[in-house]
């Protein structure tokens, strides 16, 4: 971490040098590291064809990583997270050239002074690189600092699965072969090309890369479930309005226009009366209880609940964020008191994990808005449970996020909408409310 409080950058290995500037000093800092190994003599025998592209294909990816962790560096350090042999990472072993031999690469080019290596104090870090000074220079001397400077290469699974340890660390997980496998990546890899070729663009005074554009989907195989399905989590992931602050999202234009967000209100409540096929009922489903009222304590709130749906246990204490934001005294027995009394029908859903589920559907009802989106030829970028589209299709996207909750959950849940204009106030547009119908749709609890 860095003196200003920012945080290592993951390793990005669908990065590679997009202009000849950049692929010409992947290739000059390639025979750099090949006479270093010759002149001294760190290695006795040459690569074999295979071997050597396989080197070659690394040097590009990292040389792409480095320059890209400065010219576009967000609220990074510019380190760069680069597991060398970490039993949490499986991405680095299916690139060529990012397995046994990688350390020895790593290693070459911080001899010949381009990056910096710092290893991990124990077994459960990763290991990160730092671009050199002389590397910096050399890249902004080249006329490198554009997004067209680097190229993205959908080189990993378009989709991926973990699951935590006791200790919260997120573990991969081989995902077996099934025709939702095949489904679902191919929907994102249909997304990709449809953003790939979307006209977005950014004029905020920010360096913005806005060819970051992949999107890759997240399933989350929860702790108590023992047999592996694509039916956990499932969100999208990717492309460079996630991380931004709304003010800074401001910036973005699609198709030239100004934009707004569409997202769900109170959606994980809200699909989960769809789960016991009953009518949530109006009003904020996150107010309630005479100790809880009021706006104060609605985030805290509303972490309470999602913990009750995610736990798959009985829970004894409130984790730290959730306590500070409650009032003194609300314990969580008080808590789930006041839930059931607010939400009677959840209370067969409380802590046995049903959360995971929830999110899963809550990403089929957000693929299913881009599909539609796609369908009709509208660019929408997904954040979680809402969409970014241009302001002229705000009404279009609104009844298509309308109708896919309906199909998910048997009922249209609110959405709610906010042009984020130039001006230094963003303007809230009124949350459309529709009417509701009884759902008709089963689901099996789990």
């Amino acid at each position: 971490m860095s003196e200003q409080n920012t945080r290592d950058l993951k390793f990005r290995h669908e990065l590679y040098p997009g202009s000849a500037a950049l692929l010409a000093l992947s290739e000059d800092i390639t025979a750099s590291v090949l006479n270093h190994e010759q002149a001294t003599g760190r290695r006795q025998r040459h690569r074999r064809k295979d071997d050597l592209n396989s080197f070659r294909n690394a040097v590009a990816v990292i040389v792409a990583n480095l320059a890209y962790s400065f010219v576009f560096p967000g609220s990074g350090s510019g380190a760069l997270i680069l597991p060398l042999g970490h039993p949490r990472s499986t991405a680095s072993l299916t690139q060529p050239g990012f397995g046994k031999a990688l350390k020895s690469t790593i290693d070459a080019l911080e001899a010949i002074g381009i990056l910096h290596l710092t290893m991990p104090d124990d077994a459960f870090h990763a290991a990160t690189v730092a671009p050199s000074e002389v590397f910096r220079r050399e890249v902004f001397s080249r006329g490198v600092g554009h997004s067209d400077d680097f190229l993205r290469r959908q080189v990993l699974d378009p989709i991926c699965m973990t699951r935590r340890d006791a200790w919260k660390r997120r573990h991969p997980c081989i995902i077996p072969v099934s025709d939702d496998a095949a489904r679902y990546r191919e929907e994102v890899r249909r997304l990709n090309a449809w953003l790939a070729d979307a006209d977005l663009s950014y004029v905020g005074a920010d360096e913005v890369d806005t060819g970051d554009r992949l999107m890759r989907r997240h399933f989350s195989l929860p702790s108590h479930v023992k047999d592996i399905r694509l039916a956990y989590g499932g969100r999208f992931f990717g492309g460079f309005w996630q991380p931004m602050r709304k003010q800074l999202r401001r910036h973005i234009r699609i198709d030239g226009e100004e934009i707004a967000e569409l997202d769900y209100g109170q959606i994980l409540p809200r699909l989960a009366y769809g789960l016991v096929g009953t009518m949530p009922p109006r009003g904020d489903l996150y107010g309630f209880g005479s100790s809880l009222a009021g706006n104060h304590y609605r985030p805290a709130v509303k972490k309470a609940l999602n913990a009750m749906l995610f736990s798959s246990r009985p829970m004894r204490a409130w984790p730290l964020e959730i306590a500070d934001g409650l009032p003194h005294g609300v314990t969580v027995g008080k808590f789930r008191a006041a839930l059931i009394d607010r939400h009677p029908a959840l209370a067969p859903l409380l802590e046995c994990g049903v959360g995971y589920d929830l999110m899963f559907q809550e990403s089929e009802v957000i693929g299913g808005v881009l599909r539609c989106c796609m369908d009709q030829g509208i660019t929408a970028l997904p954040i979680h449970d809402a969409v970014l589209c241009a302001t002229s299709s705000v009404s279009a996207v609104q009844t298509i996020m309308l109708e896919q909750s309906r199909l998910v959950s048997g009922h249209s849940i609110p959405v709610g909408v906010e042009v984020l204009e130039e001006e230094e106030e963003c303007s809230p547009l009124p949350v459309f409310v529709p009417a509701m119908t009884p759902s008709t749709t089963t689901i099996h609890l789990p």
